[in-house]
């Protein structure tokens, strides 16, 4: 009786081809899902202003210059040995990029 398993080669690239092709159609179904998700988020909350500030309160170069300090102070947590930016990285755009939050420590 003849054997009529493929080779081993023949199988790593069937199997690895089936792989590759789950991975490269799965972010066209994540995209799809976010854009969705964007286009109600933008129906129910709209444009975004270009800043906060209004008549009583502008954006002045002396009040950025104060949130980059307190930001960026540890002083202004609970034991005064972390700042803001230790889990509100600028980088994230002041996310911490955890699945699950911390929870802040500011006093």
């Amino acid at each position: 009786m003849r054997d009529r398993r493929l080779p081993r080669k023949t199988s790593v690239i069937l199997v690895s081809t089936a792989l590759w092709t789950a991975l490269l159609a799965t972010p066209v179904v994540a995209a799809e899902g976010v854009s969705e998700l964007l286009t109600q988020a933008q129906q129910i909350f709209g444009v975004l202003p270009n800043d906060m500030a209004t008549p009583e309160f502008p954006v002045t170069a002396e009040r950025v210059e104060l949130g980059r300090k307190l930001f960026f102070d540890p002083r202004m947590s609970a034991d005064g040995t972390v700042s803001c930016s230790r889990c509100h990285l600028p980088a994230l755009y002041g996310t911490d990029g955890l699945t699950k939050p911390h929870g802040c420590t500011i006093a």
